[in-house]
């Protein structure tokens, strides 16, 4: 980040990696990243986005908080 502050001339809130194949897929299947591949550099540069815009950290529920709730409806 040092280097495009430097030539930039402005300060660097964050950088989000370059992985437009992923993204472009993600566009395209109307899937989000994070439901694609929570794990990509892009998806975790965009969730530490969200937590530092919102102060909390943002996590994607576990199989069993995704899955008890409908069990506990029936």
């Amino acid at each position: 980040m040092g280097d495009i502050t430097h030539a930039l001339s402005v300060d660097v809130a964050a950088v989000i990696p370059n992985h437009y194949q992923q993204a472009l897929e993600s566009s395209d299947s109307g899937v989000p990243l994070y439901e694609a591949d929570r794990n990509a550099p892009i998806t975790t540069s965009l969730l530490n986005i969200v937590a530092q815009m919102t102060g909390e950290k943002t996590e994607r529920p576990g199989l069993l908080q995704r899955v008890l709730p409908s069990f506990l409806r029936n």
